[in-house]
């Protein structure tokens, strides 16, 4: 699953804003089966977030599951990714967990912002519904992309910026 907007930020600002939200901010809204984002718990390490291979934090979602996210690459500013662990609740009967990862490239007017999630099934029940899942995502990726869009500027309508 992929998702991508130009921001007018520059590549360092872009990548210190997205990863450096508190998660509140940018995934405040939920989209169907997947909840909003209403808090998170830094379990292992500390200062900013996006920073630090390792670091985790334990995120809490508006209809009281959770899940554990954890750095296992970081190029700054150019790209970061992280395991999504620990399911609570219904998801974690299907899959074991999410590699997720955010990109970052210069585009005309601004920045290229791409989100990636890959579900890792836990059975072949899990497997089947991924399609569904998937489907959902897009949506929910929309709506924290636009957040971010919000933030950090659309580019100028009048450059030819890549979408």
């Amino acid at each position: 699953m992929e998702r991508s907007i130009v921001v007018a930020a520059p590549i360092d600002v872009a990548f210190d804003r997205v990863l450096g939200d508190g998660l509140t901010g940018f995934f405040d809204r939920g989209h169907r089966m997947l909840p909003a984002i209403v808090g998170a718990l830094d379990l292992v390490g500390s200062g900013r977030w996006g920073t630090t291979v390792g670091r985790s934090r334990r995120i809490a979602l508006a209809d009281e599951t959770s899940m554990v996210e954890t750095l296992r690459e970081v190029d700054a500013p150019r790209r970061a990714a992280y395991t999504m662990s620990d399911l609570t609740g219904p998801f974690a009967l299907l899959f074991r967990g999410v590699l997720g990862e955010w990109t970052f490239a210069p585009a005309t007017g601004g920045t290229l912002v791409t989100w990636r999630w890959r579900l890792q099934p836990r059975n072949p029940i899990g497997t089947l519904v991924t399609p569904l899942i998937a489907s959902m995502w897009q949506g929910y990726a929309a709506k924290a992309l636009e957040r971010i869009q919000q933030t950090l500027g659309a580019p100028d309508p009048t450059t030819d910026a890549v979408h």
